[in-house]
């Protein structure tokens, strides 16, 4: 029997035929097959593209060495392939491992204090990757980095007071402008005093020592009103009565 995943592309190069694997049936999780791969797809797998088009995976044959119980095609399984065996490998989890300015590190804790140290990694799988210096068997991490308080730009570089307060003064919204007079006239939202529309405090339409004064606008001549005309009052009639006469035809007996 075999059974075909999915290789993702960034490790399909590693998978060869002929390597060892071990395969995990859903309905028995307790129990691994020993298997071996088969074939690998030389393009990927154009189904697997609808919901992510950049995501590219290829099918991989994987036959199964052990005898298998009663088990019905299309059954669910995970495989496992073996790449390497790496002997006496220092590895921590997945997670433990995070970028801090362009560099790989792990979060060790010192005196109850975590404190980033870089590290070299080797190989990985899903749960684990390998520490090649940088850790000492024994050493306490992390496995999520701890919690920072402190504003960093998008290199994670800390950010200074200077370089906070450029960011602050960027990111402020735009200062509210009032509407200004003529060239050498004071600010109108600025300036707060009595105002002349002219005669010998001042000029209409020019600041004067007060204040501005806007100039008068023209008097718009307002419509002459239409003339009224009465409507007479239509007068209602008493509708005559009609005398109606109705004919009944008489039953003429024939003896």
């Amino acid at each position: 029997m075999k059974v075909t995943v999915k290789v993702h592309e960034s490790t399909v190069n590693m998978v060869r035929p002929n390597q060892p694997a071990f395969v995990v049936l859903d309905s028995m999780p307790d129990q691994a097959f020993r298997a071996r791969v088969e074939r690998v797809a030389l393009l990927p797998d154009t189904t697997s593209r609808f919901g992510n088009p950049n995501l590219k995976v290829y099918n991989t044959e994987i036959h199964i060495d052990d005898h298998l119980p009663d088990v019905k095609p299309g059954v669910s399984a995970r495989a496992e392939i073996i790449i390497t065996t790496i002997a006496d490998a220092l590895s921590v989890p997945i997670q433990a491992v995070t970028t801090l300015k362009g560099k790989q590190v792990c979060y060790r804790l010192e005196g109850g204090q975590p404190k980033p140290v870089p590290v070299e990694v080797g190989l990985f799988n899903t749960r684990f990757i390998q520490i090649v210096s940088g850790l000492n068997e024994g050493d306490r991490v992390l496995l999520s980095p701890p919690f920072d308080a402190e504003q960093r730009d998008l290199e994670g570089t800390v950010l200074t007071a200077e370089d906070r307060a450029r960011v602050t003064a960027t990111n402020a919204p735009p200062a509210t402008t009032s509407r200004a007079g003529p060239i050498g006239a004071p600010d109108l939202a600025a300036t707060r005093g009595p105002q002349s529309a002219g005669g010998p405090g001042g000029v209409a339409g020019s600041p004067t020592a007060g204040g501005f004064a806007p100039p008068p606008s023209p008097a718009i001549p307002r419509p002459a009103p239409l003339p009224s005309r009465t409507v007479p009052r239509p007068t209602l009639r008493e509708p005559a009565a009609v005398a109606a006469s109705a004919v009944v035809p008489a039953l003429i007996a024939r003896p």
